[in-house]
């Protein structure tokens, strides 16, 4: 079993991803973030967040969580745009609107979908 979830933070929003499961899992690093809207929630167009220990270099196509692992990419930062590796510089990224979000990711060769648990976004 796979657990997802973002903190706020100072810094934006920490992602953490944890393998409780007893298997080896692969999982695509593209990041989807979605608000809540209307009852459920809807994917954030054009938004750039990775399952990546650095911001050096493209993040891999996959990555693998070993029993036990756990990930925490850089920290979105709640923003239009590159907001994990971009937006360093004061006013580069527009930030959103408060509200409700939550990460989720897929299997990267297989069909499924995690939905990480939701936080709230304040400017």
């Amino acid at each position: 079993m796979l657990q997802l979830r973002g903190e706020p933070g100072r810094d934006g929003v920490e992602l953490v991803l944890q393998n409780r499961d007893e298997r080896p899992v692969r999982l695509s690093t593209a990041v989807t973030v979605e608000r809540a809207a209307e009852g459920g929630f809807s994917a954030l167009p054009g938004g750039q967040l990775s399952l990546r220990n650095s911001c050096q270099g493209a993040p891999p196509k996959c990555v693998e969580l070993v029993p036990g692992a756990e990930l925490r990419p850089p920290p979105w930062r709640a923003a239009h745009g590159d907001a994990q590796c971009g937006c360093r510089e004061p006013g580069a990224c527009a930030p959103l609107p408060t509200g409700r979000y939550r990460f989720t990711v897929r299997g990267c060769e297989t069909p499924y979908r995690v939905a990480g648990e939701a936080f709230d976004v304040e400017p």
